[in-house]
């Protein structure tokens, strides 16, 4: 489950005020697209644009880089890491997640945890999640990463954060982490009130990490008040391809 850079540009063009909710129309300059379908930088080009004074303008040129997946990009990116506009810093930490070099990892797990915009912090989860899932960070670097997106899990205060932390987390599951992640997902999930995250956290263990929790938390959440969640309960049940759990999943039925 990717992060989609045109939502996250809808989210920082309109300042996250109505944070993955709201639709901002966004207008992107002709020359822009041509670039980016070119997987180009266009000599330059998207530099300047990048360096522009106009918000919406150099948070698009950013995205643009990342969307060229060129390694070209990474010191244009990593030079706007610090800009003062948010929507500028959270569109150049998730394109260098697109292009996916594992560049900054250090200073992008900082951002998870640490910025004030929750734009920033959901694109860095989002970057660091790219990262591990193609296995580009050192051991050092992975275990800050997973570490990060777990207390963002617990502690964040946006829901929209902590979702896309819980999401994060199944590119975890087969590194080193991965059973301390697993016990962090269980965790989360006793002490979330919110079902959007909730959800999200339940999708995580399906996916991942079915057959690294304990059997009773799954039974538990088949009688969740959320319709969703139970989807995902019986999902993992059907991960763990043991007939013995027909008898648990039947009175579902």
């Amino acid at each position: 489950m990717r992060l989609s850079g045109s939502l996250l540009l809808k989210v920082v063009a309109a300042g996250g005020a109505c944070l993955l909710f709201g639709v901002v129309m966004v207008t992107i300059p002709r020359h822009t697209l041509s670039l980016e379908y070119q997987r180009s930088l266009g000599d330059g080009s998207l530099a300047t644009l990048l360096a522009s004074n106009d918000e919406a303008t150099s948070a698009r040129a950013a995205l643009a880089i990342g969307r060229t997946k060129l390694h070209g990009g990474i010191p244009l990116l990593e030079a706007r890491l610090r800009d003062p506009r948010a929507p500028v810093r959270a569109l150049s930490v998730y394109s260098l997640g697109l292009i996916n070099a594992g560049s900054d990892a250090g200073t992008i797990a900082g951002f998870a945890v640490h910025d004030t915009s929750g734009a920033v912090r959901v694109a860095a989860l989002d970057a660091l999640g790219r990262y591990e899932s193609s296995r580009k960070m050192g051991s050092a670097a992975e275990a800050r990463a997973e570490k990060v997106s777990v207390w963002a899990l617990d502690h964040d205060d946006s829901p929209i954060v902590r979702g896309r932390a819980a999401i994060g987390l199944n590119f975890f599951a087969d590194g080193p982490r991965g059973p301390a992640a697993a016990l962090s997902l269980v965790s989360a999930m006793r002490a979330e009130k919110v079902n959007a995250v909730r959800e999200r956290i339940m999708w995580t263990v399906f996916r991942r990490y079915a057959a690294r929790v304990p059997r009773a938390f799954l039974a538990a959440h088949l009688r969740d008040s959320d319709e969703v969640v139970r989807i995902e309960a019986a999902r993992a049940f059907g991960r763990l391809k043991d007939p013995a759990a027909v008898a648990t999943l039947e009175p579902s039925l």
